[in-house]
């Protein structure tokens, strides 16, 4: 993965730009016209922590619909949307039940129809 030195000597992943929130500070990878990072902003303003930094689609649902958890166990709330981008691009990732009935099986079966990291390829034109 490409990546970019900050004024502290170390590295950030390149893609979006990199900012600091107006809140706290801390860098993160801006969105068009986002300020804030994921855990200052309000609810509808920034995506769910499933959400792919590169990733500017809008969730759909509630950002703790579901948890997906990696072979590794590491796990994160989402969106189904989010969480099964996440479910279609990791190996060995698995989806269960969150603050939503029926979220889980949802992301489940949208997942069946991804391709990995799709919205890198959806943003060059690429087909599957």
């Amino acid at each position: 993965m490409p990546t970019v030195a900050n004024n502290s000597g170390s590295t950030l992943p390149a893609g979006l730009p990199w900012i600091a929130c107006t809140d706290c500070w801390q860098l993160f990878p801006a969105k068009p016209e986002q300020t804030r990072c994921r855990n200052c902003a309000p609810d509808g303003d920034a995506p769910c922590a499933a959400a792919h930094p590169d990733d500017s689609s809008a969730c759909d649902g509630l950002p703790d619909a579901v948890r997906v958890v990696d072979r590794t166990g590491a796990a994160t709330l989402g969106c189904i949307h989010h969480a099964a981008m996440m479910l279609a691009s990791i190996i060995g990732a698995r989806v269960y039940p969150g603050s939503v009935d029926g979220a889980a099986i949802a992301a489940f079966n949208r997942a069946a129809g991804m391709t990995p990291f799709a919205f890198h390829r959806s943003a060059r034109g690429w087909s599957r």
